[in-house]
């Protein structure tokens, strides 16, 4: 019982991520009315899809809110990987470990309460301005992380949609019901701490600069990363 609990408590490790979903929404219009009514009143938006057609037991749990900050400030924000430290308190550690063009390796590090350890793992993040970022699990603490961040401008711009997308696999000692219900939780308060990062950069009179946008390759391949050196 205790090891269930404390695998439990793995699943609340953030900054975690769902690739491909071809029925994930991708811009504000796409909700219901009484969806967008919740997001225009600040409220975060969480839904459960299958992850892809053919894996129909692959299901990804789905966060929106609605950011009151233009798509670049918004993204700079989410594509700072190491930057993520500073407003999730589980994550201990946030560090590139290699990079090229749109793609990123990021080893993080993290201890949910409660656990008598840390957790480390390796993931794969893909860039595609301005619309999504992906990432994917390539090595280390849990069997398999999956996800995305998804960007809509709103109000000619005024605005930013995000769309956090989470599938985790913990192993055999997690059921995936408990898994998902605990992430109906977590990505809403990571979705809230990013808008009030947001706000404090605000107040702050921050100013965010877009990344440049780096066209996918027709092959559709994964280009080689470079390493990083270590500080």
């Amino acid at each position: 019982m205790i090891r269930l609990l404390l695998a439990a408590l793995l699943i609340l490790s953030p900054f975690s991520l769902v690739s491909g979903s071809e029925k994930t929404p991708s811009n504000f219009r796409e909700f219901s009315e009484a969806d967008r009514a919740k997001l225009r009143s600040g409220e975060t938006v969480v839904w459960t899809q299958s992850l892809r057609p053919r894996e129909p037991k692959k299901v990804s749990v789905l966060s929106a809110i609605l950011l009151p900050v233009p798509l670049k400030d918004a993204w700079a924000l989410v594509d700072d990987k190491e930057g993520a430290c500073e407003y999730i308190s589980d994550l201990e550690k946030c560090r590139i470990i290699a990079k090229e063009g749109n793609q990123e390796l990021v080893e993080q590090t993290t201890r949910p309460p409660g656990a008598p350890r840390a957790f480390t793992y390796t993931l794969r993040h893909e860039a595609n301005f301005p619309t999504r970022m992906d990432f994917r699990r390539e090595s280390g603490d849990l069997r398999d992380i999956d996800g995305s961040w998804i960007f809509d401008q709103v109000d000619n711009g005024t605005k930013t949609l995000l769309i956090y997308a989470l599938h985790i696999d913990a192993g055999v000692l997690v059921p995936q019901r408990l898994i998902r219900r605990s992430q109906e939780k977590q990505l809403p308060a990571v979705l809230v701490a990013i808008r009030e990062r947001l706000a404090a950069h605000q107040a702050q009179g921050l100013c965010c600069t877009p990344p440049d946008c780096v066209p996918v390759t027709a092959s559709g391949t994964t280009p080689p990363v470079e390493a990083v050196p270590a500080d």
